[in-house]
């Protein structure tokens, strides 16, 4: 992965109400930055655009040379509630303030966390809410739970976890056997069996959008529909967008400097 390119160039200037160009891109006093970085993290992270935050108010981010970006980056895998909230810093203050609380001692804002989930689900009656710190062990625990059910409820013949091809649930090794990016799976070589994937119904990437497809595909892959012990789906999938709204620097660097529309 070779990364974006460090030498700074010249870019027109931007000055419109949310951004503002006024330096070569990526700023050249920004270097010392990146080559620090590039000695010392994996080649995962070469794709991360050559600007350096300095603070962030809202939806705009700032760096120190006087350039600013709108930010639409923010709302990757988790919820996009802008940048310096009055209300979440005042939250922070108050529980910075409080003794850590540990497993076998519930903090006393967890009543109001899971109540304020429950209330907000399809059937409230009929759902548990389970407190977790990340994606990925949210994702784990989602495999493990239905793959448990459907062993005690039905035996071993129901075992199979059904996600989507492009869909992203985590870097985690469960999590990634749900997903359907192929070339994150690489590394596991021999890969579990009952962990299988099917065509995301989009109607763009893939026009047939019927549950005859679904069906169709687990036929094809020797599976009955008895044989399922749970369907996992992102409600939008992340990886199977076709561009992000970063990628311009990738193409052409000089888009996101150039583009005056705010």
């Amino acid at each position: 992965m070779a990364g974006y390119d460090l030498t700074p160039i010249e870019v027109p200037r931007v000055e419109t109400k949310y951004r503002t160009i006024k330096t070569k891109i990526p700023v050249p006093e920004s270097l010392p930055i990146f080559e620090a970085l590039r000695a010392c993290e994996p080649e995962s992270m070469l794709g991360m655009p050559p600007v350096v935050w300095h603070k962030a108010d809202d939806f705009t981010v700032y760096d120190k040379w006087g350039n600013r970006w709108i930010d639409w980056s923010s709302c990757v895998l988790v919820s996009n509630t802008g940048h310096g909230r009055p209300e979440i810093k005042e939250a922070l203050k108050r529980s910075s303030t409080r003794p850590d609380c540990q497993l076998r001692f519930r903090p006393r804002a967890a009543g109001g966390a899971v109540r304020d989930s429950a209330v907000n689900l399809p059937d409230p009656a009929n759902y548990t809410v389970f407190l977790l710190s990340t994606g990925s062990e949210a994702t784990e625990n989602c495999i493990k739970l239905a793959k448990t059910y459907a062993l005690q409820k039905h035996g071993p013949a129901k075992k199979y976890l059904v996600s989507f091809r492009n869909a992203f649930h985590g870097r985690t090794m469960g999590a990634q056997l749900a997903g359907g990016m192929d070339k994150q799976k690489t590394w596991m070589v021999d890969r579990d069996p009952t962990f299988v994937q099917v065509p995301f119904p989009d109607g763009y990437k893939n026009e047939d959008t019927s549950f005859g497809l679904f069906l169709s595909t687990l036929k094809e892959q020797g599976m009955a529909p008895g044989e399922i012990a749970g369907v996992m789906t992102e409600s939008y999938q992340g990886v199977g967008r076709t561009s992000c709204p970063l990628t311009t620097l990738r193409g052409c660097r000089t888009s996101a400097a150039s583009t005056t529309s705010s």
